[in-house]
Formats: structure tokens, sequence, C-alpha cells
């Protein structure tokens, strides 16, 4: 279809040309470059140069034979450009070993380097075999392929030139995909041309104003060297009045490439020539009726007028003042008018259906040429080792399919691929999807902050701040399912302790001889174990406190969290109580702000998870080198942080994001955890969350629901 782009007044267009230094001098459009059209896509070209190595006396005709098959085989492969350059690459490899092991006791074995570029529309695909090289010239800088490119010298560890070994050895080959900008400049050269040159050099030959002016300024740099390279600029081309520019038209637009008849048939005239025509005919056939009622009339017994004249006197000299005019053939004239009508209605019937199977065919091949593109940015984005150009292209490739599917919504390949996007960004952007997500519990009423849940053994225990209750559950690993004790879930009941703000679980250590589950409340401090109930815990220097938040535990020590007093409190166990003086866990050489802390997790160090989203690591007092890296999108109003002693990794909750984030303890981001698509509003209230890494389990607190999921398995 001939369409105008409404987003790009502009349409790329490219110039070409080629060279090759030799001893015999200089030649343009030499016989190892080759410039082919895509197959099937006349907007496509195919660039190839070849540098052969072998037996002086064979050099010109195996090079032709050689760069014959890479076309060839480029062109027989369905399916997307990237599989067909890197089947192409690696057929030229297959064809020089198989010359290699037929003359083995040849003094000079063949070996090449061949450099596939196709461009279709403003798509730049790179493949590359053997020693290569290729230069992006865009807005003044200059980048390479390969990348490891030292101007001036040899680079370093070059690659092994196609021939010495077998395609299977080959590997697969890399392919590079960008988009065309106006003004780009490209060249696929020698590689000796890196070697003598410097990156300048090559700039400012590539700044020249005609691809042949810049060979030529090759040609110059390189002074008596053989070398072979193919220039091309890519240029902007105003769109004239009158004369758009082939190019991917957008949905809305005419589609197809036939003649469209509606517009064809008011642009031809023949639809006012048929009207005149049919005026004519119409004229004809009304003249014809009256006269057939002339003729009626005439049959017809005239009255008599009042003068007592004879009945036909009058008409009689009427016909001699004024003849009356009767047609020739009146039959004619109505079987004439009949068959025009009849005609009429046909050829606008046929018209119509011409018409509409014409829209169907271009609206079919417009659905193709959309699945086509989507495939093909599928394939770019799966190629491409950079993230933030693959989820780009993955995004153009789900608009591409939104237009498809209005075309024709029901084709069950577009559900496939456009899981096959989903699945792709997903794994772009490290996300995992918690299929096994399932509600292990429902509360009657939604928590609210503070909320927290602990898992020791068989017991897990959970927190609700709203309404300061403790429930306490059993936990059957085997079938991962919770179950209310006999005696009930409910451990504190509503107001019964006063205020509570947290609870954490202390293992023994110290004087501490048996780990238990400590209940933090404004006015005191409780331990909760199954056997003995719930009995107050004597701890000292509560008149330090201001606002405690949260509370942990390690080795026995016990931590309360009080951001109104800037302070992490620390307390060492005697054997049932925490009488020994509260220290200050904070290092105070080196203050910090502790107002905006949120959560806090203990695992040796302490991180601290801030209400404005940062997160600090603490060891002995003392702010850690630790910096969250690696998010795409960083962390919004999280509401929890956990990680323990037996947990490698960090886990923080961001609700506004749907998602759980896992870093590494160095900060270093790991993936993201997600609901199941179409499930993602599951977290959207997180509030607290516990990690059983040994087991694989995730909980997860979100509105009035507890989750259950199980974890992914290890990164390798």
């Amino acid at each position: 279809m001939i369409q105008r782009e409404p987003d790009s007044p502009r349409a790329i267009t490219l110039r070409a040309a080629s060279g090759r230094l030799v001893s015999a001098g200089w030649r343009w459009d030499p016989p190892n470059i080759a410039d082919v059209p895509l197959s099937g896509d006349p907007r496509g070209r195919l660039y190839i140069l070849l540098e052969l190595a072998g037996n002086p006396r064979r050099l010109g005709e195996f090079e032709r034979s050689l760069l014959k098959r890479i076309v060839d085989e480029f062109v027989s492969i369905p399916g997307g450009i990237s599989n067909s350059l890197r089947r192409t690459i690696r057929a030229a490899a297959a064809a020089l070993y198989e010359e290699n092991q037929r003359q083995p006791e040849a003094p000079l074995p063949w070996a090449a380097g061949v450099c596939c570029a196709a461009i279709r529309e403003a798509d730049f695909y790179l493949s590359q075999g053997g020693p290569a090289l290729a230069v992006l010239l865009r807005a003044e800088a200059l980048r390479t392929f390969p990348a490891d490119v030292n101007w001036g010298r040899l680079r370093g560890g070059p690659a092994a030139p196609l021939g010495s070994e077998g395609p299977s050895k080959v590997g697969t080959p890399e392919i590079c995909h960008l988009r065309l900008e106006p003004g780009d400049r490209l060249l696929l050269a020698s590689p000796i041309l890196a070697e003598a040159l410097t990156a300048a050099e090559v700039q400012a030959a590539l700044a020249e104003p005609q691809p042949r002016s810049a060979l030529e300024s090759l040609r110059r740099a390189m002074r008596d060297q053989e070398f072979s390279a193919l220039v091309l600029y890519s240029e902007a081309v105003p769109l004239e009045a009158g004369r758009p520019t082939r190019v991917i038209e957008p949905l809305g637009a005419e589609r197809g490439r036939g003649v469209n008849i509606i517009r064809w048939w008011r642009q031809s005239g023949l639809g006012e020539s048929l009207a005149q025509t049919i005026r004519y005919a119409l004229g004809q056939f009304g003249r014809g009726l009256s006269a057939c009622g002339g003729l009626l009339r005439q049959m017809l017994p005239e009255r008599s007028g009042p003068s007592g004249a004879r009945p036909f006197a009058r008409r009689r000299a009427a016909s001699e003042r004024e003849p009356i005019q009767r047609p020739r053939d009146l039959r004619g004239a109505l079987l004439l008018g009949l068959l025009l009508l009849i005609g009429l209605g046909l050829a606008l019937g046929g018209l119509s259906w011409w018409n509409a199977q014409q829209e169907a065919r271009q609206r079919e091949e417009r659905y193709q040429e959309l699945l086509s593109e989507v495939r093909t940015r599928i394939e770019a984005a799966r190629d491409s080792s950079d993230a933030a150009f693959g989820r780009g292209t993955l995004a153009e490739a789900q608009a591409l399919l939104q237009q498809a599917a209005q075309l024709a919504p029901d084709r069950p390949e577009l559900a496939t691929l456009s899981e096959e996007i989903l699945t792709q960004m997903d794994a772009l952007s490290g996300v995992f999807r918690l299929d096994s997500l399932r509600v292990a519990l429902e509360l009657t009423t939604p928590p609210d902050a503070p909320a927290r849940i602990v898992l020791q053994g068989r017991d897990l225990y959970l927190f609700d701040g709203s309404d300061d209750r403790l429930y306490a559950y059993r936990w059957a690993a085997d079938a991962k399912a919770l179950q209310a004790p006999p005696e009930g879930s409910i451990v504190i009941e509503a107001g019964a302790r006063g205020e509570l703000r947290d609870i954490a679980w202390v293992e023994e250590g110290g004087e501490r001889r048996v780990g238990a589950l400590f209940v933090l409340g404004q006015d005191g401090l409780w331990e909760y174990r199954p056997t003995t109930g719930l009995v107050d815990v004597p701890i000292v220097d509560r008149e330090l406190w201001s606002d405690p938040q949260r509370s942990g535990g390690f080795a026995g020590n016990y931590y309360v969290l009080d951001p109104v007093a800037q302070s992490i409190f620390k307390y060492l166990p005697t054997e049932a109580s925490y009488t020994f003086p509260a220290l200050q866990y904070l290092d105070p050489t080196e203050p910090v702000d502790m107002s905006g802390a949120l959560d806090m997790a203990i695992d040796g160090s302490i991180y601290v998870l801030g209400r404005d989203a940062s997160l600090r690591k603490f060891d002995l007092g003392r702010p850690s080198r630790f910096r969250v890296q690696g998010l795409e999108v960083e962390l919004l109003e999280p509401t929890a942080l956990f990680t323990d002693a037996r947990t490698a990794f960090l886990y923080v909750a961001d609700p506004a994001h749907r998602r759980i984030v896992q870093l590494d303890k160095e900060g270093r981001f790991v993936r993201q955890l997600l609901p199941p698509r179409g499930q993602e509003e599951a977290f959207a209230d997180l509030r607290t969350l516990w990690v059983d890494e040994p087991s694989g389990t995730l909980f997860v607190l979100s509105g009035p629901r507890l989750y259950l999921a199980d974890l992914p398995p290890p990164q390798p």
C-alpha cells in the first residue's frame, strides 16, 4: 500500500557505494560485495562483504561461487531475518570447511571473513563470521561491530576465520539489530581497516557528503594497502505533495497494495459518464412511455363538444395544426430501458462484490504483514543482549499485534504471539510469575500497619496491628496448608495487652537457652510459647523509648527500632529477661537520620527500610557501603522488608508496583516476584511477608488475605 507514515514526516532512503583496492588498482562495485533485494520485499536489501583468502589461481572463481551460495542460502531460508542470517554464516563456514577437506594437502587452505547486513525499511540486522568489521556513525559517535576494536593496532583476540573449523564448532552467530535514523552512516569493511586507520580517520571519511567520496577518502588514508568496503548513507527524504512514500502503514490507513476500486472509480470519471448514459436512457424510456400514452388516447372515443361537432373533427383539426410524434418502435424503447436497469443493477452488484473481495484480500495481506513484523521484532528482542532495546522492540511488537487483532480478532495465533511477547517481556525485566499463588487464610478485617508474619517450625504467627491481635496457626509443610490449633487461633485478644507494635522470634544465644516469640507493646514486652502461653518479660530503660515501631532478634539479643528517638536499642539477654542496660546500636560518631524508618530486618547486619523507599545496611552500628542496583523501576512506597540469618536474599514488598523485589545482600537486583498474569491486584495492598528459603515457601499478607506461594528455584 502506498501511504504516508503519520508519526514521521520523512522517509528513510539509502545510498550505497562499494569498492576494492587490490594490486591491480581500485575497482568500483567489486565481485566480493553483493547487493540483492530481500526475498518478497522490494523495500529491503541484503548486503554481503566477503573477504576470502586461499589459492590465488582459483580465488576469483571460488569467491563468486561462495558469494552465490551465501545469497542463495539466505533467500531459501523461510522465517525471520535473524534466523536467515545465522544459517547463512553457518552455510559459508560449511562450504569453506568442505572445500578444505576435499583438498587437505593444499598449501593455502581457504579462509574467510563474512559481514552480512539486511536492511528492511529502518530495521538494520547485522551478522558476522570470522574476521569482519562494521562501523556505525550516528551523531558524531562511532560504534563498531564487534565492539572490541582497538583502532590503529591489532584487535585483541581476533575471530578465527571461517573454514578452519566445521560448522558445528562455529557456534551461533550473534545478531545485532538496531533502528536506522536519518543521517546514519554505515561501513562494512575489511578488518585491516581497523589496524591501519584511527577512529578519527574513519569518522572523517564517513563525514564526506557522498558514499563514493567516503570511499575515496578511505582509499587515500589506506594508501596502498588492499581492502574492501561498502558505505551506506541513510537519509530522510521529504514527502512532496502528491508523492507518497512506501512505508509500513498504520492502523486505519487504506490497506493492501492492490487498486482500491472505489477510489479508482471516483478518480477515473467513469461514474459521471455512466450517470450521463443512464440519464439519457431514462429520458428515452420516459419519452417512450409518453408516446405510448398518446397512442392510447387516440384509441379511446372522444366526447362531443357543446357545439355538436363531429367527434373527430376537433382532433383532426388539431392534428393538422400539430402532428403527433409517434415512436418508431415503442417495444424497443421499453426493452432498452428494462435491459439498462437490469444491467445497471448487475454492474453495481458485481462492482460491490469485487471491491469486497479486494478489501478482504488486502486486509489479509496487511494482517500477514503485521504478523511478520511482530515475529521479526520478537526474534530481534530475543537475540539482543540489550534489555532496554529488547523491551522497546517488544513494545513495538505488542502495538503491531493490536493492529493485527483489529483486522482479524478471532485468529488463534494472536493469543500465542501475545503470550510469547509477555513472557519474553517478563524475562527481560527479571519477572517471575508466582503461578502457585493461592489464598491460605482470609481474615475478617483487612490488617493495617503494623503487621508481621513469623514462621517457626510448625507454628505460624500472624500479628494484626489494626485490632491488636495475635493469631497462631499450625503449618503443615508437607501439605503446605495452615490449620487452626484445637485451642483456637487467637493468642492475644484485641485490647488485652494494650497497644501492640510488633512480634519477633528471638533465637537462643548468650544467656538465653531457648528461643521464643516476643511481643512488643507500647508499655511492655511479652514472651509467648505454646507450652507456657503468654508471660511478661522484664526489660529495662523503657523510658528511653519514644515510639517503638519494629523489633528483631539475633543470637539471643533483642533490638527495638524507634524512629522518633532516632535509635535502634540493643538488649543483651539474661536467662529470662533483658535487664542489662540498653545499648545504642547506631554509632554516634556517624549520625544517621532514622525518622523515616519503616521496617527492619536482621541477619547479623541490620537492614532498615525507609518510607522514602531508601534501603540502608548497618554493620556493627555503622552504615555499610550498600546501594540498591539494577532496578529498572525504582521502589515506590514500599511497606515491608524481610531477611534473616537463614535467608540468602533481601525481599521488599512494593505494592505500588504489585511486586516483591528480590535483592542480594549487596543490593543488586535479582528478580521481581509478581502474581500470575491477570491477578496483579492480589498484591495491591501488600503489608508484610515471610520467606522460608530452605522449604521454598513464601507467605504474603495483602489486604485481608494471607497468600501462599512456591519460591522460584535459585538462579544459576
